[in-house]
């Protein structure tokens, strides 16, 4: 057999493309799973469509409100997979994650950050 070289630039990139289609996968998985359980936190669960034709930032906004709970930005990504949101971001995660960050920066936001996570800025006025 003869040596040949590895381009190990290359194989990283296919493992890396492979990683994040798992994570994926894993995600949506994980929200079906949590949605459909009744040991979840509290709020509707999700139809595997209702997502499809919102933006991510909307799609969150309505996960939140149905959860009535503050959600990571994990469990936004699983929440709005399992909704059916669709995007051909290469990071989901990072996605989400910045999306939501601009919109709680944007004047009279409906999002905040909280420490475990984003909730709506209508709760902070009902404390």
């Amino acid at each position: 057999m003869k040596n040949q070289a590895v381009n190990y630039r290359s194989v990283l990139e296919d493992l890396k493309a492979r990683r994040d289609r798992l994570t994926h996968a894993i995600e949506a998985i994980e929200g079906i799973i949590g949605g459909s359980e009744p040991s979840d936190s509290p709020g509707e669960m999700v139809s595997h469509d209702v997502y499809r034709e919102m933006t991510i930032g909307d799609a969150c906004v309505d996960f939140i409100r149905r959860k009535r709970a503050v959600q990571s930005t994990k469990a936004l990504v699983a929440g709005i997979v399992a909704g059916g949101i669709t995007s051909k971001s290469q990071n989901m995660y990072t996605t989400t994650y910045n999306t939501m960050t601009a919109r709680a920066k944007r004047e009279n936001s409906d999002v905040v950050k909280e420490s475990k996570g984003w909730g709506l800025t209508e709760w902070k006025q009902d404390e």
